[in-house]
């Protein structure tokens, strides 16, 4: 039988692995999604390459980098931080546990990458945050965690999947129910956050952040909208370079800074904090006992109880 052969680069040494039908028959063999694999790695920190044909990959404990390359791929990452992507095909990747006994501290699990085609991506659980990457998408995506789909670079399956980072075009990113993360990267996207506290995130270009209940919502460079509707729980809305506008509705506190550029702050019923930064900046507290502060430029406060750095 001819056995095909790939490097791996572990922690702490280099050896040779067999692709292929391995092992001999009797052995008992390492599975990953019920295959049998043909690229095992160590219990170290390993770079794992797969071939242009179909692999089975088994990276084992530690932080692993992994890459099928061609093929219809299937790929574990094991316990530990890794990134994982499949390329073109097909492919089937799970991340596998994080923050295990042997990494107790572990604050981020795994990086997954389906490349083109029509991927399931399973996050694996554990105590890191799993994410999704589509920063190589040729395309704008569409990607909803609650769903656990996500279009745009072939149709994804997505599973246990904590957060996800968009492409360089117009995303549309929806969260779900537990503490994720949306990251749209460069494009003009649209993040709608749901649940329990998610952490949007607009990068470059004119997004519109939505938060459904509470939660932490960022801008970047361009002119972003950002909103937030919320009765009980505190959220905090956050501007940066560019013309932006901060909404808050709802009774629950808010802090709301705008950052660079001439920004329109303005708060619901709750007790808010709002702060211009640098620009020409309106801030309009509403009702509630509010706090406003101006900063580089000429601000007009509006409503605000406590003032500071404003006109008006």
């Amino acid at each position: 039988m001819i056995r095909r052969r790939s490097l791996v680069v572990g922690a702490a040494a280099t050896m040779l692995v067999t692709l292929g039908t391995w092992p001999a028959a009797g052995v008992a063999s390492t599975q990953c999604l019920g295959e049998v694999v043909t690229v095992e790695g160590t219990h170290g920190d390993d770079r794992l390459i797969g071939t242009p044909r179909d692999d089975v990959i088994s990276a084992g404990r530690g932080r692993d980098v992994v890459a099928g390359r061609g093929g219809n791929d299937v790929i574990c990452g094991g316990a530990g931080s890794d990134r994982v992507r499949g390329g073109r095909g097909d492919d089937r990747l799970s991340g596998g546990v994080d923050g295990t006994t042997t990494q107790p501290t572990t604050r981020y699990g795994d990086l997954l990458a389906g490349g083109g085609g029509d991927d399931a991506l399973d996050g694996g659980g554990g105590r890191g945050s799993d994410r999704v990457t589509y920063v190589s998408s040729r395309r704008a995506v569409q990607l909803d965690l609650t769903a656990g789909t996500a279009t745009g670079q072939g149709t994804d399956e997505l599973v246990a999947v904590d957060g996800a980072i968009g492409s360089r075009f117009a995303d549309t990113l929806f969260s779900n129910d537990f503490i994720s993360v949306l990251d749209g990267r460069q494009g003009d996207d649209r993040l709608v956050g749901v649940g329990t506290l998610p952490i949007l995130i607009g990068g470059d270009g004119d997004d519109r952040a939505r938060l459904a209940s509470a939660g932490i919502a960022l801008g970047g460079r361009g002119d972003d909208v950002l909103t937030v509707q919320s009765n009980s729980v505190r959220s905090s809305l956050y501007g940066a370079a560019g013309a932006d506008t901060l909404l808050a509705r709802g009774s629950a506190d808010v802090r709301a800074e705008g950052g660079r550029g001439d920004d329109e702050i303005i708060t619901g019923a709750g007790d808010d904090k709002l702060s211009g930064q640098a620009g020409d900046d309106v801030l309009d507290g509403q009702a509630g006992s509010d706090r406003g502060r101006g900063g580089d430029g000429t601000d007009t406060c509006k409503h605000v109880e406590q003032s500071r750095g404003c006109e008006g």
